[in-house]
């Protein structure tokens, strides 16, 4: 039985939003950069990029690190992504 890509977003979404809760940040950011470059279009990267900067934001500082970065990791994908397809 083939399982529809929909769900299994969903249910890798749910996973990664407890692992972004729970375990260290930078095991979180392994796992996000992986799933950018294993999806075509891994646009939940940017909501899990403004979860970092909640969680582990200081006020002193840049308060949007996190999803600006997650932004530019997306981009440069995608980039890669459609120059090594053509």
């Amino acid at each position: 039985m083939k399982t529809n890509p929909f769900y299994t977003r969903i249910i890798l979404f749910i996973v990664v939003y407890i692992v972004v809760l729970v375990m260290p940040w930078w095991l979180s950011v392994v796992l996000l950069a992986l799933f950018t470059i294993y999806f075509p279009v891994y646009i939940e990267v940017l909501f899990f990029g403004f979860i970092f900067d909640t969680l582990y934001a200081s006020k002193f500082a840049f308060p949007y690190v996190g999803l600006l970065s997650s932004l530019v990791f997306l981009v440069v994908v995608l980039l890669v992504r459609t120059r090594i397809r053509t």
